[in-house]
């Protein structure tokens, strides 16, 4: 149990990073392009703390998903959480891609760059809560 606690609270600290890094760091250009498409700042800051259920719910699936399939080794590892990744952020990206007006190059980052979060989520997910051999 203490190892998928552990497990979780890694997972749930380096989403929150990644996607600050991604969406604070790396796509603010864009963001701050697009101004006109997002909620003014007061009323996003008044719900951001619902990001924080959100990296708990992620978090949890890959400490359920990785533990169910007994994932074995850094590739597999790699494989799974890069497969979990391309399942939803290319849903995530290319939805938002039809229904907002976002150019192609934000929907293709969001796809990208959360692929790339997801496989490294795995990564973390495996090596954490591997069990140790005899």
């Amino acid at each position: 149990m203490k190892r998928i606690l552990i497990t979780f609270a890694a997972l749930f600290i380096t989403m929150a990073a990644l996607e600050t890094l991604i969406n604070q760091v790396a796509l603010k250009g864009l963001y701050v392009a697009l101004s006109d498409l997002w909620r003014a700042p007061e009323e996003l800051g008044a719900r951001a703390w619902l990001f924080l259920p959100i990296y708990a719910a992620t978090a949890t699936a890959f400490v359920v998903i990785y533990r169910k399939l007994s994932v074995q080794g850094w590739a597999e590892a790699l494989l799974i959480g890069t497969a979990i990744g391309v399942l939803a952020r290319f849903f995530y990206g290319y939805t938002n891609y039809i229904v907002l007006p976002i150019p192609h190059m934000l929907a293709l980052l969001w796809f990208v760059l959360g692929a790339v979060e997801c496989a490294v989520m795995g990564v973390i997910a495996e090596r954490l809560l591997r069990r140790p051999t005899a």
